[in-house]
């Protein structure tokens, strides 16, 4: 038995001294060469003066000017205020002077927010990356990440959930240059039905969309099987596997209509499409954007029942323009992000 498991730690060992920088267990999954995953995107950190903290920093280069950050007290009658991360938004103006805003709340974590910014798709824009910790481990994901990017008018879009990933010296795992254009490639993991599966989201001017097909000399999305030991041998897995992928992408629409009667781009029934969304919502967070010609904003809330009742009346009411991007999950229903816009 000891020398089992002598040979079990010598194993790890290794794996570690290969890859010092892959800590985490999902990425003894990950199907990415060792020069792939040495690809890392350069970013600038945000600290308060003489401190390695991001917490309470005032303001964080966005667009082409500087955002003011606003920390918020968490509520002493919140139930779970040991656990729930720092409430803060941003604020800035776009181009031509209109005001914007994007609100982060509903956050439960166990560590600070850190906060770094970089132009990450070489729009002249500087966008904003904060990762903060949910606490999870094992299987439950730990690390809650919100990219805030700007379009080259000066307004933010928000990428918003809960990832494998790790933050390192100076750089967030979670990003490289893999196709060597300057541009940040995210690369996301997420666990079911036996594997792994690894997306690459490309941005460009802010929008985020999911590789599905050949990018580089792979396809995506990529699977390993969750085996009992670590492997990142790639395989292609069962059909309705291939089918359950969860996507973040907020560049094309999935769904377009007026008010909450929403027709999808196969033209079908509007009652069965709106009876659809309705109905498939979960307890994830989805990002609700309102966008006028006075400015934009932007935050987060859980997609569960009152939340969709809410946007239909406003959208109804106000008679928003609605757009539907991704998937909250992998059931192959629920908006990621509900785009509402006079």
């Amino acid at each position: 038995m000891k020398r089992l498991l002598f040979i079990c730690l010598i194993g790890l060992f290794r794996i570690a001294e290969a890859a010092p920088e892959l800590v985490g267990m999902p990425y003894f999954y990950l199907p990415l060469s060792q020069h792939e995953l040495g690809l890392a995107f350069p970013l600038h950190k945000v600290v308060k003066p003489e401190t390695d903290d991001s917490t309470n920093v005032t303001s964080v280069p966005a667009g082409q000017a500087v955002a003011t950050i606003k920390w918020e007290d968490t509520p002493e009658s919140d139930p779970l205020d040991t656990l729930r991360v720092q409430p803060l938004s941003l604020q800035g103006k776009d181009l031509a002077g209109k005001p914007w805003e994007v609100i982060l709340t509903n956050v439960i974590g166990c560590f600070p927010a850190r906060i770094y910014h970089a132009d990450l798709d070489k729009n002249g824009m500087e966008d904003v990356i904060i990762v903060r910790g949910t606490c999870g481990n094992g299987l439950a994901e730990p690390i809650w990440l919100d990219l805030i990017t700007f379009e080259r008018n000066g307004r933010p879009l928000l990428l918003s959930f809960t990832g494998f990933f790790e933050d390192q010296d100076q750089h967030f795992n979670g990003l490289r240059d893999l196709n060597h254009d300057g541009k940040a490639d995210l690369i996301e993991m997420d666990v079911h039905d036996g594997y792994w599966s690894t997306n690459i989201y490309q941005i460009n001017d802010g929008h985020w969309q999911r590789v599905n097909g050949k990018f580089m000399t792979r396809r995506y999305p990529l699977y390993t099987r969750y085996t009992d030991r670590p492997n990142n041998k790639p395989v292609t897995p069962r059909k309705a596997v291939a089918l359950s992928v969860r996507d973040f992408s907020n560049s094309k629409p999935s769904t377009i209509g007026d008010g909450w009667s929403i027709t999808t781009e196969n033209a079908g029934n509007p009652k069965q499409s709106k009876a659809r969304w309705q109905r498939c919502y979960t307890d994830e967070a989805i990002i609700i954007t309102l966008e006028s010609k006075e400015g934009r904003t932007i935050y987060t809330s859980y997609a569960n029942a009152t939340t969709l009742r809410d946007l239909q009346d406003t959208a109804t009411t106000e008679q928003f323009k609605v757009q539907l991007f991704g998937l909250v999950n992998a059931r192959q229903c629920g908006p990621k992000s509900v785009w509402l816009e006079k």
